[in-house]
């Protein structure tokens, strides 16, 4: 699945956005804060969820390329799903996001199961894609006149 929208936020404000969601995440889940220098390929750790944390699944780093490229890829015994925000500066205020989600099942019933409900679902997973690209967009401008009281 692939989304792209333009969000009214420079670039850097945008992928800084991507970043500290990423700092939090990996924080909520190892009680280790993370330096941006640190955030590189193949950084792992394991993430975890549910009502009471007792799923978990393998997230690492693919790429990490400042301003414009961040992928991760979720692993699971289920499969892989990459995800994936390409970042795009249209002028010093607007960003195009292109969001990519691949998602590949492991095993012949997660095959056939996630054909299925990819044509049965496509179009709310593609509305939620685009609702959660305006959070980003909230999230950057927010972070943003955070970051810009504390100078």
């Amino acid at each position: 699945m692939e989304v792209a929208k333009v969000l009214n936020v420079p670039i850097e404000d945008v992928f800084d956005a991507i970043t500290l969601s990423f700092k939090q995440d990996y924080y909520a889940n190892t009680d280790i804060e993370l330096a941006d220098s640190e955030i590189v390929e193949g950084l792992t750790y394991i993430k975890k969820f549910g009502r009471h944390n007792q799923n978990s699944i393998r997230l690492t780093v693919k790429e990490f390329e400042r301003p414009t490229r961040y992928c991760v890829v979720y692993g699971s015994n289920q499969g892989k799903q990459e995800v994936q925000y390409q970042l795009r500066a249209i002028t010093d205020k607007q960003t195009e996001v292109t969001y990519i989600q691949v998602y590949e099942p492991a095993g012949f019933f997660h095959k056939a199961n996630a054909w299925i409900m990819d044509k049965i679902f496509a179009s709310s997973v593609k509305k939620k894609i685009e609702a959660q690209l305006t959070g980003l967009e909230s999230f950057a401008k927010t972070t943003s006149q955070q970051i810009n009281t504390r100078k």
